[in-house]
């Protein structure tokens, strides 16, 4: 990946500076644009519980033909979760729904980068 073509956060790990969206991708289809984005190098996907698409998301990623560590996923935390436990259960909750060992979370009130 080029050096300009990521970002680099507060704890000096790089993202793909441009990632695809999912929102709007029903779950049924969005596999194949994932793996059809990353077969022309996309490396970086967005998605969120909301979208409905996280289970179809995951698929694309690990039927993918590169190293999971060189895919960059982000999720959201679902608005209405406001705790730690609630945190920690959405979590986990979206990692089984990818079926995948580690994801990004995003939430609203705090920026990754300077």
């Amino acid at each position: 990946m080029y050096s300009d073509s990521v970002l680099t956060l507060n704890n000096e790990v790089e993202i793909p500076r441009v990632q695809m969206g999912t929102w709007l991708i029903n779950n049924d289809n969005v596999k194949k644009v994932v793996q059809r984005a990353i077969s022309v190098d996309y490396r970086g996907f967005d998605t969120a519980k909301d979208y409905g698409n996280e289970l179809g998301v995951g698929k694309g990623i690990w039927n993918a033909d590169v190293e999971r560590s060189d895919i960059f996923l982000t999720t959201k935390i679902p608005t209405a979760v406001k705790d730690y436990n609630g945190t920690v259960k959405a979590i986990d909750d979206a990692l089984d729904r990818f079926s995948l060992d580690y994801i990004l979370i995003v939430d609203s009130f705090s920026s990754a980068l300077d």
